[in-house]
């Protein structure tokens, strides 16, 4: 589960920025 989370987080940090906050925002 921990490799899941740093793979999504890393994702996130290649996506753009309005999208995460979108992600915390929901």
């Amino acid at each position: 589960m921990v490799a899941k989370r740093r793979a999504q987080l890393a994702y996130l940090r290649t996506q753009s920025a309005p999208i995460h906050i979108l992600a915390q925002k929901w």
